[in-house]
């Protein structure tokens, strides 16, 4: 069966019901708010996409893991409510997509067009061979 086949029919399933609640668990268990966590979990992704894949903070397809898993966790959150038939405010999804998606364009963009991820030993160790001593 089709991966997204079988995403919009677990919307009546158990699967929807396990998420949003562990979801809820998480909420609970660590006494943050659920914009605080959408946050967490998008530098989690963002810096475990730069760590495991050896990606570069500057590289867009570190910022597109993230909104990519940004947007499905959203689609995750309309089928539940689809699936209680609650009513669905888009605007609500909209603040979640640019709560989680805030932090990790500030540090890509940091990355991309600052010099404050480049490795400041080479930079150094550049500094001290240009010394005014004479070479030898």
């Amino acid at each position: 069966m089709p991966l997204l086949a079988s995403i919009g029919n677990c919307a009546n399933s158990s699967v929807m019901e396990q998420i949003f609640a562990a979801k809820t668990a998480i909420v609970e268990i660590t006494g943050l708010d659920r914009d605080a966590l959408h946050i967490y979990v998008a530098l989690i992704t963002y810096f475990g996409c730069c760590l495991l894949f050896r990606w570069k903070a500057s590289q867009w397809r570190t910022l597109i893991v993230v909104m990519l898993v940004c947007v499905a966790g959203e689609y995750f959150d309309i089928r539940h409510y689809l699936a209680k038939e609650w009513p669905i405010n888009f605007s609500n999804n909209f603040h979640d997509l640019w709560n989680t998606m805030l932090i990790p364009m500030a540090v890509f963009a940091m990355a991309r067009f600052t010099s404050i991820f480049e490795n400041h030993s080479t930079i150094l160790a550049d500094e001290n061979e240009s010394s005014d001593q004479p070479e030898v």
